[in-house]
């Protein structure tokens, strides 16, 4: 994860932690790693639920099931 995805993740945490503290983010990456440095900075920001799926082809399968409020992956 570069620095700009970084930043921008930090950014997006910050204004969902103002407007839905309770929100559940989805973090998708076929890398551990960068699931893992996601989800610090999320939970650093302040939010709580915080779920990572490192496979890309579960996604779809997880979706209804985990309601997320937003979905954050890499391309």
């Amino acid at each position: 994860m570069g620095c700009y995805a970084a930043v921008a993740a930090l950014r997006s945490a910050r204004h969902i932690v103002r407007s839905e503290p309770d929100a559940r983010v989805l973090a998708v990456d076929d890398t551990v790693a960068n699931t893992m440095l996601l989800r610090g900075i999320l939970e650093k920001a302040g939010l709580r639920d915080v779920v990572e799926i490192n496979d890309p082809s579960e996604v779809v399968d997880h979706l209804d099931d985990l309601a997320p409020d937003l979905v954050l992956l890499d391309l």
